[in-house]
């Protein structure tokens, strides 16, 4: 099990911070979309993210936010999943800001990253060339 420590501890905030650069938006795309194929790193980031919400809630400064509360992030995984981080951060039906707070939930990531391998899986079975 090999695990990506640069991208499990990637910093997408700053990354897709409004002053950002283009490339350095780009760059971070990429990085968000190798984390959720990878499954060792998505996981390790996961657990790295869990980790950390323990301390915040124990008052320690983490540099991630507190999640008081689950956010829902359906319809963000729903347009990844469907059509891609890419196109549809392009569309503008997805936001830095709302992918910068799936790629500090843990939960978000993890389902994200089942649902990538499921279709990718399912694409693998029914190919007819295998």
């Amino acid at each position: 099990m090999d695990i990506d420590s640069a991208l499990a501890t990637y910093d997408f905030k700053s990354a897709w911070d409004r002053d950002s650069d283009v490339s350095r938006k780009l760059e971070a795309l990429h990085a968000f979309q190798m984390l959720v194929l990878d499954e060792p790193t998505c996981l390790a980031r996961a657990e790295m993210l869990r980790r950390m919400g323990k301390f915040a809630s124990m008052g320690l400064n983490t540099q991630i936010p507190d999640r008081n509360g689950q956010a829902d992030f359906s319809k963000e995984i729903e347009l990844i999943v469907q059509m891609g981080t890419f196109a549809a951060i392009e569309q503008n039906l997805l936001s830095y800001e709302r992918l910068t707070a799936l790629s500090s939930d843990p939960d978000a990531l993890i389902k994200t990253h089942n649902l990538l391998k499921g279709l990718i899986d399912q694409q693998i079975n029914s190919d007819p060339a295998k």
